[in-house]
């Protein structure tokens, strides 16, 4: 079985704090979460699985968004340009206006926040999103 891992440059950070079922990269003013599969149960109760979590946190982005749709290094990426988000309990730390782009790859799902679209002028939101790379790899 394939797994796709994604590669993205070294500089990014772990973060913790404010979500739930993702891992939190950080590269500046970029958030990259990564949505991740916890067993129902495993925090006491009934959880969300990692799409519902996904589709949570896409719709509280939606109302009044501008989406697009674009194909960057081969997968399907949502663009949504929000000016407001409603609350979704899912991720708690996300400022307004700004971009996100999502997207899902086998069992993953992810989203690059540009909070306050502090990298929409000069294009490094764009770049950034297309030097991802997803690698074949055996678990």
């Amino acid at each position: 079985m394939n797994v796709f891992e994604l590669q993205h440059p070294r500089e990014w950070e772990v973060r913790g704090g404010g979500i739930d079922f993702a891992d939190i990269f950080q590269l500046g003013p970029l958030k990259l979460l990564i949505f991740s599969a916890i067993p129902r149960g495993d925090l006491g109760g009934s959880t969300l699985t990692p799409e519902e979590t996904f589709a949570r946190f896409r719709n509280s982005l939606i109302e009044g968004a501008t989406i697009t749709e674009t194909l960057i290094n081969g997968f399907r990426v949502d663009i949504i340009r929000y000016s407001h988000r409603t609350d979704h309990a899912v991720y708690t730390e996300i400022a307004a206006p700004g971009t996100v782009a999502l997207w899902q790859r086998g069992e993953w799902s992810y989203a690059l926040i540009d909070e306050g679209d502090q990298l929409q002028q000069n294009g490094g939101f764009d770049r950034v999103l297309q030097s991802f790379q997803f690698v074949d790899s055996q678990p």
